[in-house]
């Protein structure tokens, strides 16, 4: 009842004036240049005014973007970042096992309902300048051969997941003049942990995160027992490493942290991060407050120094129960997209919006060059474990200082 009471003063009191930004160049201290990276992301966070903190990471052609469309209508941000991609007047490469008679209506852009695609397709196709043509056999059909330092001559996109995916990849390590759209992201939006370790002990970007350390398996009832001195908070949350949509998280009252302890689910995990339970200003819903979570599509760039960044569209996502129908920290807490039944999106109004974007564009640029630079650095991600437990050794400090 706390953690409402003081959701509910902070939402009393909001007010304040922000100023919005959508879409920047921003110049990023470099100590090395890298090749050019284009990726198309998702970032789930909590807001309340001029205080952000980032959920997770995605990848932004895995979502289906559901709660978007019930708001705006099907494929708005696909058209985003269609347009965001033909910012760059390159050729677009679908990376597919099929030839190119299969009809461009088949290909993934990843949607289960073909007429999303189409109509994804389609609204790719009135861009000026962009052709499309898809590669197969290895990669044969490839012959560019521009290298990255000098910038790049093609995009390639990346339709089906599971096919080509060493091919694929390779276009992001060769000095091929083709982009491989997620390249030097993929990595981070899909694990947690590698996600963490882009913002601890990094005084520029460490306040967009909540307080966070790793939970064993085989320590961990003492570790909940000390946690709360450690990093203190009303409530906390428990979650899987690579976990999606939800699955297997936890939240508990400090005290009750020890009690929680007996019903997390580890399956055949070892370790899971243990994070404060942060909170978004109260958005009102059919006249109810809900602490929700937003989600925000993203567009980045890096090339030659400066990172671009355009917001492609963001909306709030609400948890099953509002704040004043409380029944557990899930409920009120967890924000799920329902396919059916409750209203479970929410639209972000524009000053808000605009707030949210000027706020990422405070960290993320930093955020983003630090993926491109660990991608390109071949230092094994798993290593990045032991900075954020304070065992990493001399050696991988110094290699990370001098990315």
């Amino acid at each position: 009842m706390k953690i409402i009471v003081r959701v509910m003063r902070a939402f009393l009191v909001y007010s304040a004036v922000v100023i919005g930004l959508c879409a920047q160049m921003v110049p990023v201290p470099l100590r090395k240049n890298y090749p050019c990276d284009i990726s198309f992301m998702i970032v789930d966070l909590k807001y309340d005014v001029g205080r952000l903190k980032v959920c997770e990471f995605g990848m932004g052609c895995l979502s289906g973007f559901v709660g978007h469309e019930r708001l705006y209508g099907a494929g708005k941000i696909w058209e985003g970042w269609w347009s965001f991609v033909h910012t760059f007047g390159k050729p677009l490469i679908f990376v597919a096992r099929s030839g190119p008679t299969r009809s461009f209506q088949e290909l993934s852009v990843p949607h289960k309902d073909k007429k999303k695609d189409k109509m994804a397709l389609q609204k790719m196709f009135t861009l000026p300048g962009i052709r499309v043509a898809t590669l197969q056999d290895g990669l044969k059909a490839l012959s560019l051969t521009k290298h990255y330092g000098e910038g790049f001559q093609a995009i390639a996109m990346k339709t089906e997941p599971r096919e080509l995916f060493e091919q694929y990849a390779a276009l992001g390590e060769g000095e091929t003049g083709v982009i491989a759209v997620d390249y030097a992201t993929s990595s981070f939006a899909l694990n947690k942990l590698y996600m963490h370790t882009l913002f601890v002990n990094d005084p520029a970007v460490a306040r967009y995160r909540p307080q966070c350390r790793l939970l064993y398996k085989n320590n961990v009832v003492q570790d909940l027992e000390t946690i709360n001195a450690i990093m203190p908070a009303d409530a906390y949350v428990i979650k899987p490493i690579n976990a999606w949509k939800g699955e297997d998280i936890q939240m508990s009252l400090a005290c009750d942290l020890v009690e929680t302890s007996k019903n997390i689910l580890w399956k055949n995990r070892t370790c899971m991060f243990i994070e404060s339970l942060e909170h978004s200003m109260p958005i009102i819903v059919d006249a109810k407050p809900y602490d929700a979570t937003m989600r925000v599509a993203l567009g980045l760039a890096y090339d030659q120094g400066n990172v671009t960044m355009k917001v492609l569209g963001a909306y709030w996502k609400l948890p099953v129960e509002p704040l004043t129908e409380q029944v557990s920290l899930l409920g009120s807490f967890l924000s799920r997209i329902c396919k059916g039944g409750r209203t479970s999106s929410a639209i972000v109004d524009s000053k808000t919006l605009a707030g949210v974007s000027y706020q990422l564009a405070q960290f993320m640029p930093h955020v983003y060059k630090k993926m491109v630079a660990l991608k390109h650095s071949h230092i094994p991600l798993q290593e990045l474990v032991s900075v954020i437990d304070g065992t990493a050794d001399a050696a991988l400090i110094k290699r990370l200082e001098t990315l």
